[in-house]
């Protein structure tokens, strides 16, 4: 089995226990230090980040943590401390296991007996989680060794992240992008919604009314229908109306019989011609379609500050500052170019952050994601227009679902984004796409291309100022990929549930 090089500089994570929520409400347990103190429970955070130091003298290793400078290490009394000395107590050796695991012994007090009676303390977690500094190698001692992310110095993405000249050759010099059909779909997005407990008046549905044209796709139709519960009758009528920023379709109805009191099913229909969109370089020569400006409100607007991408931040400006993510002044006296500057974003994305589920995030906020290192496809965007805004570049995140069937625990939902060139137009980017399925230099398969595989259904977030008719204030909704409703009527919502199914057909 293959282990992971420790190197001096890579960055891991020592999981503790697998499946358990954390501290932070995610799975997983991982060694960290929280307000001073070391912990088995912690998430995925910097606070559980350690950078390797390597001795291939003595064939050692030592853990620093990233918060601070503080080492992990075992006492003469067999307690784990994070105040170690690199040249005695914080020295390690690495015994991999036949299950991938690995233990860390102390080096200095290898001929001490651990727990077991046999030479050799190793930092441990006893099965409540507390630390041990003489366990032995049995499941006690044993630790998970993750890097974080691909961020360790070895991989090729962070070493391209480094190569500024390299970003220059395959940025640098005029382009185009070029649009293909790639299909004509119709999807529906089917919703039972069960109120048992509530006896409605009126319901009131709505959906996104799908952006068109985008460079993406071309939107033939649009329906959002109210059936009874047995699909035996359709209800209500629909409209589009402005929300915000949006457009969105709202039927209205109101119950026509037993069937529609208590249950409605709602078909959110979108038919669509897709299109595949690429970056690619122009030739010398080349005719280079003109691309219409963008207005200045349609600019403004995707550059505002929002709840979410909260750039003027101090926290994120010094983050910013921290980790160079500003045009740089190049060693030839000019300014980093647009496209090597959105390159680099999106690099340094892949390289620093770890995908987790939606279900596991706790804030999309941008602040809250360079804090926790993690998000899913969303807050990846959310951060990727953060910084492109801060920058004066227009950026967008597209939410939507991927243009292929589903069943009721898939849902294909997706967010994508795009930030736009002057003399270019929309350039696609999906940063979460890009940190766990590109594994390619240069690890462009998600920075200038899109498939044509997905269906917009709203651009960003927060669809504001919806007029229900049947509350007293406009509502909003974050995000939109799915229909959200309200109802007039006597009882409440206990019990009441709502389950989906997404179909998609190619014509």
């Amino acid at each position: 089995m293959s282990h992971i090089e420790l190197k001096t500089g890579t960055t891991i994570r020592l999981r503790s226990k697998k499946g358990i929520k954390n501290r932070e409400g995610t799975p997983d347990w991982y060694l960290g230090v929280y307000d001073g103190a070391l912990t088995t429970d912690g998430g995925l955070s910097n606070k559980t980040e350690w950078t390797v130091t390597a001795n291939s003298v003595d064939d050692t290793i030592c853990l620093k943590s990233n918060i601070g400078n503080h080492y992990l290490g075992i006492t003469e009394d067999l307690n784990v401390i994070l105040n170690a000395d690199p040249n005695t107590t914080a020295k390690f050796k690495v015994f991999w296991q036949q299950n991938g695991k690995a233990c860390l012994m102390s080096f200095i007090h290898a001929a001490k007996k651990n727990r077991t009676g046999k030479n050799g303390p190793h930092i441990g977690h006893d099965p409540k989680g507390a630390l041990i500094g003489n366990a032995g190698t049995g499941d006690w001692g044993q630790w998970e060794i993750i890097t974080s992310g691909v961020n360790s110095v070895q991989s090729p993405a962070h070493r391209l992240l480094l190569d500024y000249n390299k970003h220059r050759e395959l940025m640098s010099g005029p382009f185009t992008l070029v649009q293909v059909p790639t299909k004509n779909v119709m999807a529906t997005l089917t919703t039972t919604y069960k109120l048992p407990n509530l006896k409605v008046s009126k319901w009131c549905v709505v959906a996104a009314a799908p952006p068109s044209p985008l460079q993406t796709q071309m939107i033939k139709s649009s329906h959002l229908k109210i059936f009874d519960s047995k699909e035996a009758n359709q209800i209500g009528e629909s409209k589009i109306i402005q929300a915000g920023g949006n457009y969105v379709i709202r039927t209205l109805a109101k119950p026509q019989g037993p069937d529609s009191i208590h249950s409605i099913v709602t078909k959110y229909e979108i038919e669509a011609d897709l299109y595949s969109i690429k970056l690619t370089k122009v030739n010398p020569g080349d005719y280079i379609p003109s691309v219409t400006p963008l207005s200045s409100s349609t600019r403004e607007y995707h550059l505002r500050e929002t709840s979410l991408i909260n750039f003027r931040n101090p926290a994120f400006a010094q983050w910013l500052d921290v980790n160079q993510l500003h045009p740089m002044l190049l060693s030839d006296g000019t300014v980093e170019p647009l496209l090597c500057f959105a390159y680099r974003v999106h690099l340094f994305i892949k390289t620093h952050f770890s995908y987790i589920f939606a279900k596991d995030v706790k804030g999309r906020k941008a602040t809250d994601t360079i804090v926790s290192r993690s998000s899913d496809c969303g807050g990846y965007c959310i951060l990727y227009s953060a910084i492109m805004r801060c920058h004066g570049i227009p950026c967008r995140s597209l939410f939507g679902r991927w243009a292929n069937s589903g069943t009721e625990t898939e849902k294909r939902v997706h967010v994508k984004g795009e930030f736009y060139a002057d003399g270019i137009g929309w350039i696609p980017i999906d940063p979460s796409c890009s940190i766990t399925g590109d594994h390619s230099e240069p690890f462009t398969l998600h920075f200038g291309r899109d498939s044509g595989e997905f269906i917009t259904m709203h651009l960003d977030h927060n669809i504001q100022d919806i007029d229900t008719t049947v509350t007293d204030k406009k509502e909003q909704q974050e995000f939109m990929q799915a229909p959200a409703y309200w109802v007039n009527g006597d009882g409440n919502f206990t019990n009441s549930s709502s389950t989906s199914l997404w179909t998609v057909e190619t014509k």
